[in-house]
């Protein structure tokens, strides 16, 4: 069995205080943002379906488990933290 972890913690506080003209931009909200960008800025990413069917998966995860895709995560990971079941409703 194979474990991973991800933990991110990053105090954007600095970044929120020195840029706030930024939100009231006008169109800021509209910003147009290419559909492949989230898996170059977190390359181990993954989107699953409702049915918990891995539908896309990071380049980084690709490079480690080359078959992922179209296997169900939660058969192939186990979630430690929350102690609940691992699906869709939760």
């Amino acid at each position: 069995m194979t474990y991973v972890v991800y933990k991110m913690n990053f105090d954007n506080a600095a970044f929120k205080h020195r840029t706030p003209q930024l939100r009231a931009a006008p169109g800021y909200e509209k910003l147009p943002m290419k559909k492949g960008i989230i898996f170059d800025m977190f390359p181990f990413s993954m989107i699953f379906r409702r049915d918990m069917t891995m539908y896309r998966i990071g380049e980084g995860l690709k490079e480690v488990f080359s078959d992922l895709q179209g296997k169900k995560v939660d058969e192939e990971f186990a979630l430690v933290r929350p102690m609940l079941e691992f699906n869709w409703d939760n």
